[in-house]
């Protein structure tokens, strides 16, 4: 499996939510930390792919279950 990053773009993309949706999902833990990427001139919040797919099958799950 090719392991890569993702940014905010893409996962509004994937999500189908807003970036502070996706800011309150981390903090309820619901999704993973993001990490930060710094070169010398910029920072970039990323993710890895395979860490959301793995958040996102678990909400999944958690809808599709009967309280």
């Amino acid at each position: 499996m090719t392991q890569r990053f993702i940014g905010f773009k893409e996962m509004i993309a994937k999500l189908r939510v807003s970036r502070i949706q996706i800011m309150r999902m981390i903090k309820d833990g619901k999704l993973p930390q993001p990490l930060r990427l710094v070169t010398h001139h910029t920072s970039r919040t990323v993710w890895w792919e395979h860490e959301v797919e793995v958040a996102m099958d678990l909400l999944d799950n958690r809808r599709m279950r009967p309280e």
